[in-house]
């Protein structure tokens, strides 16, 4: 931190994903569509996903403490998106280019505001080098360059006591492909989270969340191929619905469990070498438990200031 904390720089072994498109919100759903961010980040670039890291560096500018603007460089190393072949390959021969993030927002948090906030608009362009499905009938293989735009709201909109996070937060974004052949091209999410929704219950929370994909159509006609080619009839729909509700229970100091029920629509049917045909909608449930052993054990905290 430099510059009486106006300035924010840091490099290394990181992931963007702490940094860009995300909030303290959108990973306290079960489902990963929009953990870290939405789920189309990942399948729309080379980039990293959580919580595998790359080299990469960042600076962020605060022309005052709840305002910022940010800058990401990262390496692209989509062999490292799986986290199995991760391990301490610290190499550059497997780069295939680079990935800039970028974003400007305003936020505060429970501590220095009455209904905490967070808005932001940012984009990214990616370097990388990427394929277009065979359907698609482009040869070229080797085409590069992707960019995409997002946009993100979070207001708390009810907080009765402020000595307490008792509260209910409003949130929602969007994630649009401009530019490069992108799988999923739009994403449009919304949601609600309380927390403490039972006066005898201060640290439950419930959440729910509504997500729309699209999916892009040569992506989709690879799809109708991998359904005929079996002799099955390939869905007639390009577009995605996915809802979820949870409830977290707070069990103990650092251990939650969190039952979830998940609604999808039109599952798309990407990357299933043998998909199910006449799979219109599918319905999830389940629960997580969720284990924080520094909470657990009582250890000091060390948290990296974005």
């Amino acid at each position: 931190m430099l510059f009486d904390d106006h300035l924010r720089l840091l490099t290394g072994r990181i992931n963007p994903s702490a940094d860009f498109a995300t909030s303290d919100i959108s990973c306290l759903f079960v489902s990963n569509i929009t953990c870290a961010q939405p789920f189309a980040w990942y399948v729309n670039t080379s980039g990293v996903a959580f919580p595998v890291s790359t080299w990469g560096g960042r600076a962020t500018i605060k022309p005052t403490l709840p305002s910022y603007l940010r800058v990401g460089v990262y390496q692209d190393q989509p062999i490292q998106n799986a986290v199995t072949e991760h391990g301490f390959n610290w190499g550059i021969n497997d780069s295939t280019g680079v990935f800039v993030p970028s974003e400007a927002g305003v936020q505060t948090d429970f501590s220095s505001a009455r209904y905490p906030f967070q808005y932001d608009v940012g984009g990214y362009y990616d370097t990388g080098r990427f394929t277009v499905p065979p359907a698609s009938g482009i040869t070229d293989l080797n085409r590069r360059g992707r960019t995409g735009f997002y946009a993100q709201a979070q207001q708390t909109v009810w907080r009765p006591d402020p000595s307490t996070n008792h509260s209910l937060t409003l949130f929602g974004g969007v994630l649009a492909a401009t530019g490069g052949f992108q799988d999923y091209p739009l994403s449009v999410y919304a949601g609600g989270y309380e927390r403490g929704p039972f006066p005898s219950r201060p640290n439950d929370a419930l959440g729910f969340e509504a997500t729309y994909v699209t999916v892009n159509n040569k992506a989709q006609s690879q799809v109708i191929n991998t359904f005929q080619s079996l002799g099955l009839t390939a869905p007639n729909h390009a577009n995605e619905w996915v809802f979820e509700a949870n409830y977290r229970i707070a069990i103990t100091r650092g251990v939650d469990l969190g039952p979830v029920a998940q609604y999808v629509v039109h599952p798309d049917a990407i990357g299933f070498a043998t998909p199910r045909p006449g799979v219109d909608h599918a319905f999830v449930v389940g629960a997580q438990v969720a284990i924080n052993l520094g909470e657990v054990l009582g250890l000091p905290h060390w948290v990296r200031l974005n």
